[in-house]
């Protein structure tokens, strides 16, 4: 009975600034194109706190609490290579690597409360405003794609492409909660 199932609705939001860079070499005129990008982590050194509102309902009763929920995201590297092999054909390879090892865990606190856990992931019992921890220890991960362009005319291109993501979720933290969020 869905009714007298127990749910937690998180509703954060914040501000957070980062800074991303980006370069393009042209290493043969009109022909070949190496290009690299940085995006830095949201506040640039890592970690970042959320603001909102946690929501608990059980069965008939639902409670309100001022929540924050804090996590460290990674930042981001991209390569590209653009060759351009006939006036009517291009080839293109670009990939990223992104290390989610970073990732390591989301803490949801009272507001304005200090968010800490044990090493093993346990919420910490000196009187933190610790509500929740979910353990993440993500991997690093990477992405390759392969593309090309055909102009059959000036107004007409063919564009095909394939890739490869790997995954950064491992086996023990895939979380089923994660087809629930939005």
């Amino acid at each position: 009975d869905p009714t007298r199932e127990g749910r937690a609705y998180l509703d954060v939001s914040g501000w957070q600034w980062s800074f991303g860079a980006g370069l393009l070499w042209e290493l043969v005129k009109d022909r070949v194109w190496l290009g690299a990008s940085y995006q830095a982590q949201p506040n640039v050194s890592g970690g970042m706190k959320l603001e909102g509102t946690l929501l608990n309902r059980f069965d008939t009763e639902s409670r309100a609490k001022e929540a924050d929920l804090t996590q460290t995201l990674p930042e981001v590297y991209r390569a590209s290579l653009r060759a351009k092999v006939t006036n009517d054909l291009e080839l293109r390879v670009f990939g990223d690597y992104i290390p989610w090892s970073v990732f390591a865990g989301q803490c949801i606190g009272a507001r304005g409360e200090k968010c800490a856990v044990q090493v093993d992931g346990s919420v910490a019992s000196d009187g933190t405003g610790t509500l929740t921890y979910f353990r993440r220890n993500w991997m690093d991960a990477f992405g390759i794609r392969v593309s090309a362009s055909y102009w059959t005319s000036k107004a007409l291109e063919i564009f095909g492409g394939v890739g490869y993501d790997s995954n950064a979720v491992t086996d023990e933290s895939l979380d089923p909660a994660y087809m629930d969020g939005n």
